[in-house]
């Protein structure tokens, strides 16, 4: 059983911005060192460029984070990947397949993200290390501990070679698309492509396939 995928990120509705001014300047901000973050760096990217890219005065920005650094760490949240198969489904090899898709497909909509994540990462950034470092955790719990369970001996072999496979997708995507790989990750070929991958990563039989 597949699970269906949008590309598309839910956005601030304008009530709710409204009833929240301050929250949705907050998050404005946030976006945009984002997206400037990845595309510059974060030596490169000063509080007075974010500042004026969303025409704020930079006291604007400092109101809500008081240095740089403190913006920075903002961004490095742990993922929120919301209602995963496995919550609802059997486990099963095909559940399991989606499982591993719905991690890759929730990084594949925030590209900038992996942008950033991967530009400080090179350059030995220690917030942006500690907290892919920190990303093992969140993986044993979501692939590693149901691989287990499925196919027993071998498992955990198996977990850090689909822990490969979703990184080498993602960084190519990244390196290769930009921010377009959102678009190129939605495209129905890719996600052919990837649960085959993530389906021969895992031992036992192949999963039936049309």
């Amino acid at each position: 059983m597949s699970h269906s995928y949008t590309p598309a990120m839910r956005r601030t509705t304008p009530q709710a911005a409204a009833a929240n001014p301050n929250g949705d300047t907050r998050r404005r901000i946030l976006d945009a060192a984002r997206a400037l973050f990845a595309e510059h760096g974060y030596s490169a990217t000063s509080v007075r460029l974010i500042a004026r890219t969303l025409g704020l005065s930079d006291p604007a920005v400092y109101y809500h984070f008081p240095t740089k650094r403190d913006l920075y760490k903002a961004l490095l949240v742990n993922p929120e990947y919301g209602a995963m198969p496995l919550d609802s489904l059997p486990l099963t090899r095909e559940n399991l397949i989606s499982q591993v898709s719905h991690l890759l497909n929730w990084w594949s909509l925030r590209p900038e993200y992996g942008q950033m994540l991967l530009r400080e990462q090179l350059t030995g950034q220690e917030a942006s290390v500690a907290f892919l470092r920190g990303g093992d955790a969140r993986w044993h719990d979501h692939v590693t501990v149901p691989l287990r369970q499925l196919v027993g001996e071998g498992a955990d072999e198996a977990s850090e070679m689909l822990l490969d496979i979703v990184c080498g997708v993602f960084w190519d995507g990244i390196l290769s698309f930009g921010s377009q790989f959102t678009e190129t990750a939605g495209q129905p070929f890719f996600q052919r492509r990837l649960r085959a991958m993530i389906d021969l990563a895992i031992p036992g039989p192949r999963a039936d396939r049309p």
